[in-house]
């Protein structure tokens, strides 16, 4: 019910309790139709949904402002890049977009620091 909008009821204190309302129809005693409402207090999943948004926000301006570079890949050959955020510029100076295009991760090891094909599959 509300169609995604918040729904709130209000107590006999006059405070208003978040309400999640499902409906279904249903038949009464002599076959007439009704509708069977659901009602529950939606308060902790709301207080949660906030909390989610405030620490993807806070991690959110951590990996674009902070002064390490967070780099997510595919665990695939190349270790194709998923993403790569801004301090590379700063730090190694190439742009993201071309951090990306160019899958540097694996070219801009130092050829020690890289595990050939065979040592990785020998286990």
């Amino acid at each position: 019910m509300g169609l995604g909008l918040p729904l709130f009821l209000q107590r006999r204190d006059g405070t208003l309790v978040p309400v999640d309302v499902g409906l279904a129809p249903a038949r009464g005693p002599q076959g007439e139709p009704v509708v069977v409402a659901a009602v529950r207090d939606d308060t902790a999943r709301r207080r949660a949904e906030e909390q989610v948004r405030t620490l993807q926000e806070r991690l959110r301006t951590l990996v674009e402002h902070g002064p390490a570079i967070m780099h997510v890949s595919r665990l695939d050959p190349a270790a194709s890049t998923i993403h790569i955020s801004p301090p590379v510029g700063s730090v190694l100076g190439y742009a993201p977009a071309g951090w990306e295009a160019d899958e540097l991760w694996v070219k801009l090891l130092h050829p020690e620091d890289r595990i050939s094909r065979s040592r990785r599959t020998s286990g």
